[in-house]
């Protein structure tokens, strides 16, 4: 990426220069980059371009032995409207946060609806949210009494840190945190990057819940690192926190007075897998208490501004969150159809909507630039959202999806989908203005949108997946003036979504 090529750092006026060092991001980033002569000269950021230490592989599931289990309810609450209308962001009347609601907020954020078996034996799991590689990174804990760890396959929650004395709650406090390992064993260290888009898909599905249940919700992305991590009982680089999602009341003290002793989780793998890149950026973009406000501050002054609402297109299919959230999967293979208009303009403005974010006041850091191949009533071409969505080239349908399918290495899926997305952000501009941590909420927020746009996606009845893209390919049709942060892909799924299970009885595929 350009950025890489800059000596100078933060702005030396910024508040926080003297922390939140993005250099060693930069280059993580600048030498996982995918270039557009990828395929005649292969390196190890490309899938399968690497051997994989299959005895290695670490677990796809976090546990901790012998601790107390807390049974969430498998009876999953229906909501009380439909996830187009939900989506659009009309929330239910809001409640308390009881135990009913945090256990379907948990399943539907990052719980197991699927599995099979590999020819060797080996159980694969697939979850709720979207995943690179469906490897998984991300884990779930709750503060609330103690703090708990979320077990998504069995749905239940374990005691990791018992508190003192029991005290009243009127909610909940997810941690969501991130295991390099687990995507970093795949794809080396351009895995840094799946350990937030992975938490912005999970975030979209977790919000979405809320919403759909009538629990308030708000996201942090701005905290000090050493404190949450020493809450859990986690070590970087080997699992960091990456995000806290309030449910059912403000943010909540996060610290370990009045708790118990920590208990130890199993190893996830074998050998640990740590690569010094990935260490570093992971360090140099961490936060101390002191850093945190002015931080969140500059980011908010960097937001753009986003309608939160949009009006829900007619007809549409009245299927609850749930059920939507339950029926997406990611799509295998797209049948190169045209796709209805609301998947352009509704789907599109839907998921841009902000959450509420500690980093943003009515909007987010990052834009779109999309590839219409075969939308009804819109014309084919390049389109981009540098002001509200316009046409800035025209394209013939049949040299589009080549190109698409030229930006996502090569892959089908880029090119037979009707609408092509690729998420963008000014990283020169935000790492000069918020330091090294401020990819973290790009690719945060880019995350977010995937995952609502799979949900907008699946709620039209349409497909979506997730795509490595070739940078190279991406920044030269943003003229430089913004670098690619993840790809997702629209159309016409070629066969329905499999079959899925309940809360702690996944499906067997």
């Amino acid at each position: 990426m350009r950025a890489a090529s800059r000596a100078s750092g933060p702005d030396p006026n910024s508040a926080f220069a003297h922390v939140n060092d993005p250099s060693p991001v930069i280059e993580l980033l600048s030498a996982t980059a995918i270039k557009a002569d990828w395929n005649e000269a292969p390196s190890d950021t490309t899938e399968g371009a690497f051997a994989l230490d299959l005895t290695n592989q670490p677990s796809p599931l976090k546990s901790y032995p012998g601790v107390p289990a807390r049974r969430l309810s498998r009876d999953l609450l229906p909501s009380s409207r439909g996830a187009v209308v939900t989506l659009s962001g009309n929330k239910a009347p809001q409640v308390p946060l009881d135990d009913v609601r945090l256990a379907a907020i948990l399943f539907l954020g990052g719980g197991v609806t699927r599995g099979r078996r590999t020819p060797a034996g080996a159980p694969v799991w697939f979850r709720t949210s979207m995943s690179a590689g469906n490897l998984h990174p991300i884990e779930l804990y709750v503060v609330q009494d103690g703090v708990w760890h979320y077990d998504p396959l069995l749905h239940r929650l374990d005691l990791i840190r018992p508190a003192d004395e029991s005290v009243s709650n009127e909610g909940a406090t997810v941690v969501v945190t991130g295991i390099p390992a687990r995507t970093c064993w795949k794809y080396a260290a351009r895995g840094f990057r799946h350990l937030f888009w992975d938490a912005g898909t999970m975030l979209a599905n977790l919000l979405s819940a809320a919403d759909a249940y009538g629990v308030s919700s708000s996201v942090s992305l701005g905290f000090d690192d050493a404190e949450v991590g020493a809450l859990l009982g986690i070590e970087a680089p080997d699992e960091v926190p990456i995000a806290l999602v309030a449910l059912g009341a403000p943010e909540q003290r996060l610290d370990d007075r009045g708790l118990g002793p920590i208990a130890r989780a199993r190893p996830i793998a074998r050998t640990p897998i740590r690569l010094d890149g990935v260490t570093a950026a992971l360090r140099a973009s961490c936060l101390a208490a002191a850093d945190v406000a002015p931080w969140r501050e500059q980011l908010r002054r960097l937001s753009t501004s986003t309608a939160r609402t949009t009006v829900p297109p007619h007809p549409f299919d009245d299927a609850s969150t749930e059920e939507v959230i339950l029926r997406r999967g990611s799509s295998r293979r797209f049948r190169p159809t045209a796709v209805p208009r609301s998947l352009f303009d509704w789907a599109l403005r839907t998921a841009m909507q902000p959450p509420e974010l500690d980093v943003a006041v009515s909007g987010l850091h990052i834009g779109l630039l999309l590839h219409v191949h075969d939308v009804e009533e819109v014309e084919s071409g390049v389109w981009s959202d540098s002001a509200e969505l316009q046409l800035i080239s025209r394209r013939d349908t049949r040299s589009l999806r080549e190109q698409s399918m030229r930006c996502c290495l090569g892959q089908d899926l880029g090119g037979d989908a009707g609408l092509t997305v690729f998420l963008t952000a000014d990283l020169e501009h935000l790492f000069e203005q918020a330091g090294g941590r401020a990819y973290r909420v790009a690719a945060i927020e880019a995350g977010i949108v995937a995952g609502r746009l799979a949900l907008c996606a699946t709620a039209l009845g349409a497909g979506s997946t997730g795509l490595t893209f070739v940078d190279e390919l991406v920044t030269a049709e943003l003229r430089g003036l913004a670098f690619g942060v993840m790809a997702c892909a629209l159309g016409t799924p070629a066969a329905l979504p499999a079959p899925h299970g309940s809360p702690g009885a996944p499906h067997r595929l």
